[in-house]
């Protein structure tokens, strides 16, 4: 094949243009991925790594202590953990308590025929929240979810306590109610939800999952629950208002422990 000098020439200077850039473009490319591939890891050692064990308790120890509490007359609760045995109820939710089992007996507010539920892999008011990824469902193991049903003097009660991290012993909301029933004077919560999915926490928190706000309380190696200052006086609020139950996410500047509140270890700025 002939070439002209012209054709010649802008072959060659194609070649060179091509070894100028081309690597430029190459390291662009792998800058790029390598970019993305940061912010991923980044964001998943946010969420999952580097948070250390400090629970009083393993997880095989936790199948073995069944919830107890205790609602004082100005409805603050107080829960504890005794050696005992849970029942299985269906998949992934055990029971203890019975027709037997009395909360704070001898008061106006008295809890009769108190049937407690733990739930393990598996939310207890979201079936998809186990089906996510693999790293998010495997972060997700280390949660177990409580709640209780019983009988007062006038309405049945069912209610969504709270959710208890086994890596860390720390404790979060879970669930909100709704709406709010009266009865005779008296305030109850009902249709429970989602954190994430209440009203308010979609409006004032949106995208924020449960245990991403401020932990309500800590495990204690005696088995007791501390609740925070902070939760302990917003249930000093009318059992009405939804400020109860509320979660927080406020500007501590250390991680909640056995000392103090802070917060949540998984929070994502």
């Amino acid at each position: 094949m002939l070439y002209t000098k012209h054709s010649l020439c802008f072959a060659l200077l194609s070649v060179c243009i091509a070894a100028v850039f081309l690597p430029l473009y190459s390291a662009e490319a792998k800058s790029s991925i390598s970019s993305t591939e940061g912010i991923a890891e980044h964001e998943k050692k946010v969420l999952y790594g580097d948070v250390s064990r400090s629970s009083p308790f393993s997880e095989q120890e936790y199948d073995q202590l069944i919830l107890k509490m205790y609602v004082s007359p100005a409805n603050t609760p107080l829960y504890w953990f005794e050696k005992g045995e849970w029942q299985l109820k269906e998949d992934n939710c055990w029971v203890s308590g019975g027709e037997d089992e009395i909360v704070s007996p001898y008061q106006l507010n008295m809890i009769k025929r108190v049937h407690y539920y733990r739930y393990k892999n598996m939310h207890p008011l979201d079936s998809t929240y186990y089906a996510q990824d693999e790293d998010t469902v495997n972060f997700l193991k280390r949660f177990c979810f409580y709640r209780f049903t019983g009988k007062t003097l006038l309405p049945w009660l069912d209610v969504y306590l709270f959710a208890l991290d086994m890596h860390t012993g720390l404790i979060f909301y879970y669930a909100l109610p709704s709406r709010f029933d009266k009865i005779l004077g008296n305030t109850v919560p009902r249709d429970w939800v989602t954190l994430e999915k209440h009203p308010y926490v979609k409006e004032k928190f949106p995208n924020k999952k449960f245990y991403e706000f401020d932990p309500i309380g800590v495990m204690q190696t005696n088995g007791k629950i501390c609740l925070y200052d902070w939760i302990t006086e917003q249930h000093k609020r009318k059992d009405s208002d939804i400020g109860v139950y509320i979660p927080h996410l406020d500007d501590y500047k250390d991680i909640a422990s056995q000392v103090s509140s802070g917060y949540s270890p998984y929070r994502i700025n």
